[in-house]
């Protein structure tokens, strides 16, 4: 985006439109120079580019949180270095350049990660949260044009180098549905979903939700092919007769031009800071999110392979705990992860560059909405499994796939009982 704006061209598939691209630099130059100064200047301060963490420790003891419950939880984390049951480099393949929802992702890779411009790369070996370091190197890949606009399920179908994809559930159930990959979702960097649909309270005062939204007679503009959309708006969903116009392209110049008489999808983890800090709109924008009306798909999970989850099954066992602890540090202190994802942003393609303030702003929403961090006493990455199986029964009829039972495409037997 500018600076956020080319999130929904990866995330959505209709990068690949130079005229759209081109509508968005010239309306927004005047927001590329104010909302993405990230504080350090043109020439920001410099991620080394190479690794510079203390040597690896194989004598390490995982550190995990635990909480008194009356029902089954997860038991505490294996004990042991990642070295003994992980390969040497676990790779992780993005649907996005470096955002607010891969923060615990990018926490792991300290202060001095090694960074890759041209193939949009971000490498370091494995840094826990209480310091220690692991004789075994995380990769995060880019998504977007890097990978030509092509799912991070569709990738590691086809690129036995990537371990990992970061992919919603509706995805993995829809891939899961037809032919090719069969993908398994064993955490979720997010809580809940933040895709919603924002408009402008000033044009529309009466308007609280999505049914007088629709009630209202606004136009919803959306990027064709949204699920969320196709979903609630089928059956007795909140969007039935709605107008909704597919030529959302990930930007929010027709927004802007119609003076907010339109709606439009959105992402509440980014959308509130862009608007505000718009030159050409800066004003607060509402929104109604689609887990409210649900949708409870998680956006952001952690994706192996089927055929590859016994192979890394010790693996497993030990990374995810690490990566749901790197949660929760980053959660209470996002600050070196932030100027990390700003800079290399930056660096990836000064279209994506975020500023640091931006990133905060995600990080203070995504909490306060629920978006981000579990509930007080609950598992850290876990999924609903009541809530998420009722969704998958009425995603796969409503969308017409075929039935996929919810153990076939979650699992969580690698969490460990790590706590907010």
């Amino acid at each position: 985006r500018l600076p956020e704006l080319v999130r929904p061209f990866y995330t959505r598939g209709v990068i690949g439109r130079p005229a759209a691209i081109v509508v968005v630099g010239v309306l927004l130059v005047g927001a590329c120079n104010s909302a993405s100064d990230n504080g350090l200047g043109d020439t920001a301060v410099p991620v080394p580019s190479a690794p510079g963490p203390s040597a690896p420790d194989p004598d390490f003891t995982e550190v995990t949180s635990s909480s008194p419950s009356t029902i089954p939880r997860p038991g505490p984390a294996p004990d042991g270095p990642l070295a003994a049951v992980c390969p040497e480099r676990l790779v992780v393949q993005l649907d996005d350049v470096p955002s607010v929802e891969h923060g615990a992702l990018y926490q792991l890779l300290g202060d001095t990660p090694a960074v890759d411009d041209s193939a949009q790369t971000v490498s370091a070996p494995i840094v826990r949260a209480d310091g220690t370091v692991a004789d075994v190197t995380l990769e995060i890949r880019s998504g977007g044009p890097v990978v030509d606009f092509r799912s991070p399920l569709e990738v590691i179908a086809v690129d036995p180098s990537a371990t990992f994809a970061v992919a919603s559930t509706a995805d993995v159930v829809s891939a899961a549905a037809g032919e090719g990959i069969e993908p398994v979702s064993v955490m979720s960097l997010t809580d809940r979903s933040h895709d919603a649909v924002l408009w402008d309270p000033e044009s529309y005062p009466g308007v609280e939700d999505l049914e007088s939204l629709v009630a209202a007679g606004v136009e919803i503009h959306h990027a064709p092919g949204e699920r969320f959309i196709e979903f609630l708006a089928a059956a007795d969903g909140p969007l039935v007769g709605a107008t909704l116009v597919n030529s959302y392209l990930g930007e929010p110049a027709a927004f802007v031009a119609a003076g907010g008489a339109i709606a439009q999808q959105a992402d509440a983890l980014t959308d509130p800071f862009l608007f505000e800090n718009l030159p050409q709109w800066g004003r607060p924008v509402a929104l109604a999110f689609a887990a409210d009306s649900g949708w409870a798909s998680y956006d952001d999970t952690l994706v192996v392979r089927a055929g590859d989850r016994a192979d890394l099954g010790d693996c497993l066992e030990r990374f995810v705990p690490v990566l749901q602890q790197a949660t929760v540090a980053y959660l209470d202190d996002p600050s070196t992860v932030h100027q990390l994802m700003s800079f290399v942003r930056a660096g990836f393609n000064p279209l994506t560059r975020a500023s640091i303030e931006s990133l905060d702003r995600g990080v203070a929403d995504g909490t306060s909405q629920g978006l981000l961090g579990a509930a007080e006493g609950a598992i850290v990455g876990a999924l609903d499994r009541e809530r998420l199986g009722d969704f998958l029964v009425d995603y796969t009829e409503t969308l017409g796939l075929g039935a996929v039972p919810l153990d076939a495409v979650v699992d969580e037997s690698f969490l460990a009982d790590v706590t907010m």
